[in-house]
């Protein structure tokens, strides 16, 4: 069940967008798209995944629908400043919101918002990254008190960067970087959000990410 406060923001962004379907996910939802699509390996690699940690499901979740299906995707806390029909333009083909702070050497692309046409080879290669992730999985060199960092490096914005990056400098161009400071998009200020999540934070699972 989702909070009123996330359902709020939900409707806003559909009175903001309304020529555009919105449709919510959940762990049910994407087994059953898997099947659908007969995607059997997918599927395989999710199931290994350890289930208590649910923003590492919604890492892979996200990665994969936005491959196959294309269009935006936005975390509950996030919404567009604008409709989307003025963000994104008739060339785009990935759009990232890129964010750093060069004093504390600190970047990343923000995966609240992930906005690609359908089967573009960089979410294919993320997808290919978080799969070698799981198959090189070794418990033995894991600290679980850290398993914030440990998370954010197995499947979130510290370990796909390194995709990206790589696909930048090999297709220069190719995606349309905005940065935060562009305000196009909001966390819409809710304080201590992660108290109106129904799953445990992830920062406080300490348990393997990897099921054996």
């Amino acid at each position: 069940e989702i909070h009123d406060i996330f359902l709020s923001n939900i409707d806003l962004v559909r009175k903001q967008n309304p020529n555009y379907e919105i449709k919510l996910w959940d762990k049910s939802i994407f087994l059953n798209y898997l099947d659908e699509i007969g995607d059997t390996e997918t599927k395989n690699y999710f199931n290994r995944l350890n289930p208590n940690i649910y923003a590492m499901l919604t890492d892979y979740m996200r990665y994969v629908i936005i491959y196959n299906m294309g269009g935006t995707y936005l975390d509950l806390k996030s919404r567009p400043r604008k409709p989307l029909d003025l963000i994104i333009k008739p060339n785009d083909k990935i759009i990232f919101v890129y964010t750093e702070n060069k004093e504390n050497n600190y970047r990343e692309y923000w995966i609240g918002v992930l906005i690609s046409k359908p089967k573009e080879l960089l979410y294919k290669l993320i997808i290919n990254h978080v799969n070698n992730n799981i198959e090189n999985y070794d418990k033995n060199n894991i600290k679980l008190y850290r398993n914030k960092k440990n998370i954010l490096n197995f499947s979130g914005p510290h370990t796909i960067i390194k995709v990206i990056d790589k696909f930048n400098l090999e297709n220069p161009n190719y995606i349309t970087i905005q940065t935060k400071e562009k305000r196009l998009f909001t966390l819409f200020g809710i304080k201590d959000y992660k108290k109106y999540y129904n799953a445990t934070y992830y920062g406080n699972v300490k348990e393997h990410l990897v099921l054996f």
